[in-house]
């Protein structure tokens, strides 16, 4: 089934309020990009001007497992008696 056709123009809205990804302070990583010498004009001196900077922000995805073992005791007539899960864990995994 095909999407309705929208009457709004594409892009932010009136009204909406932007945001944009901002460079951080301390990367994880910086690696330096080299101008390769070989690509520049014969002939002429150049001195260090700086860097331009870009970042990319990439993410991790992990998890956390945290497993809960009931207790468990028999008594000598086979009946079972099991320690209480927390009452938000309803089912064996979630």
């Amino acid at each position: 089934m095909a999407k309705a056709k929208s009457t709004r123009k594409p892009g932010g809205q009136k009204g909406s309020k932007g945001t944009t990804l901002a460079k951080v302070d301390n990367p994880d990583e910086v690696i330096d990009l080299l101008i390769d010498r070989h690509t520049l004009p014969k002939g002429v001196n150049f001195k260090a001007a700086g860097y331009e900077t870009r970042q990319e922000i990439g993410m991790t995805i992990s998890h956390f497992v945290t497993e809960y073992r009931a207790e468990v005791l028999e008594d000598s007539q086979g009946h079972r008696f099991t320690a209480t899960f927390p009452e938000a864990l309803k089912r064996p995994v979630q």
